[in-house]
């Protein structure tokens, strides 16, 4: 008797750890998932054109293909401009794809071992989310060489978000009842927050960087857009958006950082300045 309570316990310890393993990758990849848009959004002159307008649920109420092939057609415009713009939207497919590994296996971790109907949804959800990330791919080829999208790429592309955020939905609803009505469900619930329990610390930092990366507009910690246009220009040049990036670009997580490489920046140019020798 003791032995099994021992095995079982070892299992579900074994459990937390690979629920706060999976979850760490999720929020981490969501996180550059947003820095990393962020830096895209830039590329069109007003910033209207984001991933999100491209994957977003708002595709899901969306009845027409305008608001996938306008936004691959500025991007294709813009790339002319911004060299390495295809460059962060593969970086920014490469960080859906952590994020895609990390919630799918958080997720069937969590569930119960005999709830197949939210495990299909959730197999679903990853597929579709999967497929779209390919589909994307192929159109950011096209963005690459400065060519407006293909009708067929734009449509399948539309479908594929469709289908992800109504499995997402129907995942969601699923999961909900199980709360309500499942004991099962209720335990593996726990087993997360017993997770979050354990790394309590951790969680404050990532919580931090979660707000932070999340903050828009005149935030003190936001970046500054000719920051995130220096990033898009490639090769870099040496232009005062280009030493802006140098100096501020780690200000989102450490503001200290930039500030500190300002001052080195004025203290070299005092001291040149005063060993020229005066006219």
């Amino acid at each position: 008797m003791n032995e099994h309570m021992v095995r079982e316990s070892g299992v579900r310890t074994n459990r937390t750890w690979w629920v706060l393993t999976w979850s760490s990758l999720a929020v981490a990849a969501l996180i550059a998932m947003d820095q990393v848009g962020a830096i895209i959004q830039e590329a069109t002159p007003a910033g209207e054109f984001s991933v999100t307008t491209l994957f977003g649920i708002g595709q899901l109420l969306s009845t027409n293909l305008t608001a996938t092939t306008d936004t691959l057609n500025a991007w294709a415009s813009a790339a002319a401009q911004f060299g390495s713009l295809p460059v962060w939207l593969y970086i920014h497919l490469a960080f859906d794809a952590l994020f895609i590994i990390g919630y799918g296996l958080l997720g069937f971790c969590l569930l119960p071992s005999g709830e197949k109907p939210a495990a299909r949804l959730l197999g679903v959800l990853v597929a579709a989310d999967a497929v779209e990330n390919a589909i994307a791919a192929a159109a950011f080829a096209r963005v690459a060489g400065h060519q407006n999208a293909l009708l067929p790429l734009t449509l399948a592309l539309h479908l594929a978000t469709v289908i992800k955020w109504l499995a997402a939905l129907a995942f969601v609803v699923r999961m909900a009842y199980l709360v309500w009505d499942s004991p099962s469900a209720r335990e593996a619930i726990g087993r997360f927050f017993s997770a979050l329990e354990v790394q309590r610390f951790s969680v404050v930092i990532v919580v931090l960087l979660i707000v932070m990366a999340a903050g828009r507009g005149a935030d003190v910690l936001e970046q500054m857009p000719d920051v995130q246009r220096a990033w898009l220009s490639w090769p870099p040049g040496n232009g005062l958006g280009a030493r802006r990036g140098r100096r501020h670009s780690a200000s989102p997580a450490c503001p200290h950082v930039g500030v500190l490489g300002a001052d080195a920046d004025q203290a070299r140019e005092r001291e040149i300045q005063r060993e020229r020798p005066s006219s």
